[in-house]
């Protein structure tokens, strides 16, 4: 309560801002929070305190709380786990594993083994050897080797390996091995 006294006049009492009532036998605090002129961001959270009240940006924004903007996980932090690709969302993130890994809890992206689980497409005259994210098919001796097959590699990579023993074909091996930027085994 807030009195002005004055001699010439009858004394007058109000509350004090953040307050409501008569001045005189009640003062109680106003929830700005209740209605939508307490001025904080859609993105924020108002709490009502004695006489006031405060707005915070929620988790994964920043800002006073009657701006918030949002903080981009993946560039300022190392949001996801090795091998995995983040992407920014709105006060959020997610972590997504590429092609060639499988996730596993906690979003832990974990490499696919296709020599091993039969998933690579190596032809004849091949083996098949396991890399990062995808593998590769090394020749026998006397073929060219090829590598990749995931759909994310760049096109000459994209189809199977092409392995010829020495013969007539080994000058088509060449040409497309060539035009692959692959040395000939």
């Amino acid at each position: 309560v807030e009195c002005n006294y004055a001699i010439w006049q009858r004394s007058k009492c109000t509350c004090k801002v953040g307050y409501t009532g008569d001045g005189v036998t009640s003062c109680v605090n106003v929830n700005e929070c209740a209605g939508s002129a307490h001025g904080c961001h859609t993105s924020a959270t108002c709490i009502d305190k004695q006489g006031t009240h405060q707005c915070l940006c929620r988790s994964g924004l920043t800002g006073d709380g009657r701006t918030c903007t949002n903080v981009d996980e993946c560039m300022y932090y190392n949001a996801c786990s090795r091998n995995a690709i983040c992407t920014d969302t709105y006060g959020s993130y997610k972590c997504n594993c590429p092609a060639g890994f499988v996730t596993r809890p906690g979003d832990v992206c974990d490499d696919i083994d296709e020599c091993a689980n039969g998933t690579h497409d190596c032809g004849a005259n091949t083996e098949c050897s396991n890399l990062l994210g995808t593998f590769a098919c090394p020749c026998h001796s006397a073929s060219a080797m090829r590598v990749g097959s995931h759909p994310t590699l760049p096109a000459p990579t994209r189809s199977a390996p092409i392995c010829s023993a020495r013969s007539r074909a080994r000058a088509i091996v060449r040409r497309r091995c060539a035009s692959a930027r692959i040395r000939p085994c």
